[in-house]
């Protein structure tokens, strides 16, 4: 990279400090495990920047002031708690309820595995009765692709994991014709967040969630500009 797609600092540090914001604010397994994902994304499309000495030390001067505002900003009880709820995987209210809506989301594919017991559906299933509401509402999976299994059968998995495939295949082409080197950034970036997004649909179940459709749409907008003939 060149020193005119450098960031200015006035611009990185204050991005940076807003990351490290949202990862203490999170404290949800599926939001670390995410974010790990959407690393691990960037570096493999920025592999070559990487293993460049001024990038390895920038990456380990952000890790250690990332460290340290979380030791200083968190007291030693917050810091075990979050560390216990983080690595906590296998036990815990949490997880026998989503391992029970896991067997249930199972039973309805089982029951209904080409389409499914409909969009929506899946609360009614796992209720008493299908009338019947919850007092605290219906219940979800908490796991996209479960969900979709039990609300749309074979047939809606394979055709939600098209459009997410073809979504990343597209981006990746992009990539490859992208010229300007902004537009191949934020194209990177929402790429590496849209993988973060696919990672984390494990550990939640809302297809229509806004920011989701949001980030594919901005993909998808800066793939038809970089792809457009009177860009290439």
């Amino acid at each position: 990279m060149s020193k005119k797609t450098h960031v200015p600092l006035k611009y990185l540090i204050p991005m940076l400090g807003a990351g490290y914001l949202a990862l203490l604010l999170t404290v949800a397994r599926g939001g670390y495990i995410a974010c790990a994902a959407s690393i691990a994304t960037l570096a493999v499309l920025h592999i070559r920047t990487l293993v460049q000495p001024r990038t390895i030390v920038s990456a380990i001067i952000a890790i250690f002031f990332g460290g340290v505002a979380f030791s200083v900003l968190s007291d030693g009880s917050v810091l075990q708690q979050a560390l216990e709820h983080v690595t906590n995987l296998f036990s815990g209210a949490s997880y026998n309820e989503r391992i029970h809506m896991y067997e249930i989301a199972i039973q309805a594919f089982m029951q209904h595995p080409w389409l499914g017991v409909g969009p929506g559906g899946f609360g009614p299933f796992a209720s008493i009765h299908p009338y019947v509401i919850p007092a605290d509402g219906w219940n979800i999976v908490n796991n996209e692709y479960l969900e979709l299994l039990a609300e749309n059968g074979v047939l809606g998995l394979i055709t939600m994991s098209a459009l997410f495939i073809s979504v990343i295949m597209r981006s990746l082409k992009a990539l490859m014709y992208a010229y300007n080197a902004f537009l191949s950034a934020t194209l990177a970036g929402l790429t590496a967040a849209f993988v973060g997004i696919l990672v984390q649909y494990n550990t939640f179940s809302i297809l229509y969630i806004m920011h989701v459709w949001f980030v594919i749409g901005c993909m998808v907008a800066l793939q038809n500009i970089i792809l457009s003939k009177q860009h290439r």
